[in-house]
């Protein structure tokens, strides 16, 4: 199992921590060991912070911005997610250090609204019982996070995973952050900025066609006068 990264920056602090004792030769002695060691930790917390990253899908429509170094899997076949169509199959990256995968799927048009997709989405997540631990959230009225662990068929531990399905634009996204030894939490973590294209462009078209309908009008009526 591998470690944390967050555990060897936490031991790399205690371990300075241990050692930041005055030695024999006055208080000023102290106090520039003291600045020394300080200045180590922040040179090791900068060191181990890890850069932040984005993800887009294939189409352009899905952003993630995230931190880890993922690599593009979309070609590894062992990677991709059971239950999802090749075409459906937008995103799929892989942070090895980490073990980490993060995929996204585009479901087509919604037959429903959001709220109602929603709350049918949860109760299937409910009635599955090989679903261990399941939290389920509402985020807002386009995305709805749910993050859940499942064991094999022989009721060992197999995957952490966190996932937020989003409804914009008239579309059905999932994304989904998986591991089998990163916490739900800190997948979800993974998933904390989306940004979905479409929702921008909606908003550019209406200020297009609101535009369009003025020059529209102010035409008309100078034509009138």
């Amino acid at each position: 199992m591998k470690i944390n990264k967050t555990v060897w920056l936490l031991a790399g602090v205690l371990a300075v921590a241990a050692c930041d004792n005055p030695v024999s030769g006055g208080e000023g002695q102290g106090a520039q060991t003291s600045e020394a060691a300080s200045q180590t930790v922040a040179s090791q917390a900068a060191a181990a912070e890890p850069q932040t990253v984005e993800l887009k899908s294939r189409d352009g429509v899905l952003t993630i911005k995230t931190a880890g170094a993922f690599a593009d899997k979309a070609d590894d076949e062992a990677l991709r997610p059971e239950g999802i169509k090749p075409e459906q199959l937008i995103l799929l990256q892989h942070n090895e250090s980490d073990n980490i995968t993060v995929y996204a799927a585009d479901f087509g048009k919604a037959k429903h609204e959001a709220a109602d997709y929603f709350a049918k989405l949860k109760k299937a997540l409910e009635s599955n019982k090989d679903l261990k631990d399941l939290r389920v959230e509402t985020l807002s009225e386009a995305r709805m996070d749910y993050r859940f662990s499942q064991n094999d068929a022989n009721g060992d531990f197999a995957l952490n995973e966190s996932c937020a399905a989003l409804v914009a634009g008239g579309q059905v996204y999932g994304v989904c952050a998986s591991s089998p030894e990163i916490s739900t939490d800190a997948l979800a973590a993974v998933l904390n900025d989306i940004n979905v294209r479409v929702l921008a462009e909606e908003g550019a078209e209406a200020a297009s066609a609101a535009a369009a309908s003025e020059a529209s009008a102010s035409g008309a009526v100078s034509a009138a006068n």
